[in-house]
């Protein structure tokens, strides 16, 4: 990017404050950036939020940044964020980059704290530190804020990934698997791939030391775990907010995450989701979609906040617990390619009043059978839909349209049949 010339700073600057301001004063400012536009901006910006009175301040704190170092003259926007703005900044860089808002909101918010993640977001927003995309989705503001923000994390420890706050770099993260070297620093991790092409094995053991964690995506195709045995060691993560677990090698979930919110565990060794009852109360999302080995769910008491499920091909599942139906706030059930599902709560279904979608393609051994549909609420685009292709689910709305006007049919012809009774035993006495 090209760098302006000292009137054309003077005018981006002047256009940006969007303020009356001493020329003089904007001289020393727009002196100071070097003529960087992106700098520019950015400053702009963190004056807008400050008070006239305390513009002098910041001028002295922007004279003490090295002439030319773009990323300490970004970091001014960082450093007088709250305690709480400057977690979520980094927290967006690190993991939530590129995910949905709604989705980073309903992971942060806590009904416990203060603390409003939507209008936090708003705030760095405005101060030009993050974007929201046009499909929703949240990410830093540009690639310098971006590398900014790393350097910011990388400074915690140079030498040590794993007594940093934050790992996403796929060097650092599988350093600090394979080497066991993580410690209760450890907050979030996000390894989405890594640049080697061959297969990277590591102990699931190496999590322990990680007991912090209030973030975690392991979606590397590369990557395969290795246990003494096919069940999870006893882990405790309690700050644990969102787990995405690609490959997930044990047949039951063994962990202790009270206050997860969103568990995606695609393509996973799982056999049952858990054995007895798992509380789980502030849990959203579940997603184990692509489970093969997965035969049975589990008890779904203790997860009454759940609003998405997702059962999507795991082709070995045969029943869905009867207990589904106290999962009251379920807007979405997906079922697709449950070829093997054979046991089906259809009562319990008819009693969740959330429900949206219910996904059931591919699914040939349902018989549907006195389903109350007028239990479940319909709607067109936002309602309820079945998918029927290859599934004996044939036309449900059809279905009991048909018993309704058979049960009128049947009430009518017995009113009838009562009604001439009536009529002959009054002719007969007359």
């Amino acid at each position: 990017m090209r760098s302006l010339n000292i009137k054309e700073s003077l005018q981006l600057f002047t256009l940006l404050i969007d303020d009356t301001v001493d020329e003089k004063f904007v001289m020393q400012v727009v002196k100071h950036a070097a003529g960087i536009p992106l700098v520019l901006e950015h400053w702009s910006c963190h004056f807008k939020h400050k008070e006239r009175k305390q513009w002098p301040g910041v001028l002295n704190t922007l004279k003490r940044i090295p002439h030319g170092d773009v990323k300490k003259m970004l970091q001014v926007g960082y450093d007088s964020l709250p305690n709480r703005g400057k977690k979520l900044f980094l927290d967006i860089s690190y993991f939530f980059d590129g995910m949905e808002k709604d989705l980073a909101v309903k992971v942060l918010q806590d009904e416990d704290s203060p603390f409003f993640p939507d209008d936090e977001i708003q705030c760095l927003v405005n101060r030009r530190l993050v974007n929201i995309g046009f499909d929703s989705r949240v990410s830093m503001m540009n690639r310098a804020i971006r590398e900014m923000s790393h350097e910011i994390v990388r400074l915690e420890n140079q030498d040590k990934p794993g007594q940093r706050t934050r790992l996403r770099d796929p060097r650092d993260v599988v350093r600090v698997l394979t080497q066991h070297s993580g410690t209760e620093s450890v907050q979030s991790i996000r390894l989405d791939y890594h640049d080697k092409k061959q297969d990277i094995t590591v102990e699931a053991e190496s999590l322990r030391g990680m007991r912090n964690l209030e973030l975690v995506k392991l979606s590397c195709y590369h990557l395969s775990w290795s246990c003494s045995n096919d069940e999870m060691p006893s882990f405790s993560f309690q700050m644990l907010k969102y787990m995405e677990w690609y490959g997930y090698p044990f047949r039951s979930i063994n962990i202790d995450m009270s206050n997860v919110v969103v568990l995606r565990l695609r393509h996973s060794k799982l056999e049952i989701l858990w054995e007895g009852i798992k509380s789980l109360k502030k849990l959203r999302i579940l997603d184990v979609n692509d489970s093969s080995s997965l035969t049975r769910t589990g008890d779904f008491y203790g997860l009454e906040n759940l609003e998405e499920l997702y059962l999507a091909h795991c082709r070995n599942l045969q029943e869905l617990h009867s207990s589904v139906g106290c999962l009251h706030k379920l807007a979405i059930l997906d079922l697709r390619g449950c070829t093997n599902l054979k046991s089906f709560p259809w009562e319990m279904i008819g009693k969740l009043q959330c429900l949206q979608q219910l996904k059931l393609t591919d699914c040939p051994n349902i018989i549907v059978l006195g389903f109350p549909l007028s239990r479940v609420k319909k709607g067109s685009n936002k309602g309820i839909f079945l998918q029927r292709k290859s599934c004996k689910v044939s036309s449900l709305y059809r279905l009991e349209k048909k018993k309704r006007k058979y049960h009128r049919g049947t009430e009518s012809a017995a009113e009838n049949k009562e009604k001439q009774g009536s009529s002959l035993k009054g002719k007969s006495s007359a």
